[in-house]
């Protein structure tokens, strides 16, 4: 069946800084910090390493942030924490601009990996007037992770960009940051069959590709599906970081999947020889 290259050259959106808390998007490539979207103050329990449930617009100075588990199921993880020095409040323009300075930067030492080739988002928590009372509060508080609290690890060295062996998404014509990852069971385009690590400095070359393709994606497909790629009237389509980018997207697996353009799956595919 047919093979659709998704690289991650057209599937990359740039993040110029990270975005406000209550408003998280990698799909707004210039976040700012205005009077309509309140920054949220941090709780100064909150530290490197801690994680969190989801964050609304609606928190204030006075409310708390609960720490939870990061091995249970949580939204965002903190990787930075700035202190601010000096007597009076900085303007929003200037808590943006150390936030960027200061979080971004350190995202790629927390992470592994830059921003921008990452399937993290980022939001970070600065104080109000309120709390810039309070010398404790009087900091930036950098988190990344996902608005819709569905991580279940700490982010610390995930350099993952593709989608993992056993989940489904929506249509894969689109940037990867911008790919939809939804529950099997229901109506659904694709679903990932298998994945190889790729242990080299270069990218595959076009003879190398065909040989991974028909190794992984080829080989696995037919022992998945319970048919040949072939003769399915399922496709695979494949992940991989091409040579342009390469030394910068770290995740450097293969990763195939299966599934029609035309969506309208449920369920999994495996064994479903057709």
């Amino acid at each position: 069946m047919l093979k659709r290259l998704l690289l991650a050259a057209a599937a990359l959106v740039t993040l110029a800084g990270c975005t406000p808390a209550g408003a998280p998007s990698i799909t707004t490539p210039e976040p700012s910090l205005s009077p309509s979207t309140p920054a949220v103050p941090p709780a100064p329990q909150l530290a490197v390493g801690d994680c969190t449930g989801p964050l609304a617009s609606s928190v204030t100075s006075s409310t708390p942030i609960e720490a939870v588990s990061c091995d249970q199921e949580h939204a965002y993880e903190v990787f930075q924490v700035v202190p601010l020095t000096g007597d009076l409040l900085p303007s929003t323009d200037a808590l943006q601009a150390i936030a960027n300075n200061r979080c971004l930067p350190a995202f790629a030492d927390y992470v592994g990996v830059a921003p921008e080739y990452s399937h993290y988002t980022s939001v970070f928590l600065v104080p109000d007037e309120k709390a810039w009372e309070s010398p404790e509060l009087r900091r930036i508080t950098c988190l990344l992770g996902s608005s819709d609290g569905t991580l279940n690890a700490s982010a610390r060295n995930d350099t993952r960009l593709f989608p993992e062996i056993g989940e489904c998404t929506g249509p894969q014509d689109v940037p990867v940051l911008e790919l939809d990852l939804i529950d099997c069971d229901q109506k659904h385009y694709y679903e990932v069959y298998a994945e190889k690590e790729i242990d080299s400095d270069e990218a595959p070359d076009a003879k190398a590709l065909t040989k991974l393709l028909n190794s992984v994606c080829v080989a696995e497909f037919a022992k998945f599906v319970g048919k040949k790629a072939a003769e399915s009237r399922y496709e695979y389509t494949y992940f991989l970081a091409d040579a342009e980018l390469w030394a910068n997207v770290k995740d450097r697996r293969l990763v195939c999947s299966v599934g029609s353009p035309e969506g309208g799956i449920e369920g999994t595919l495996k064994d479903a020889k057709k």
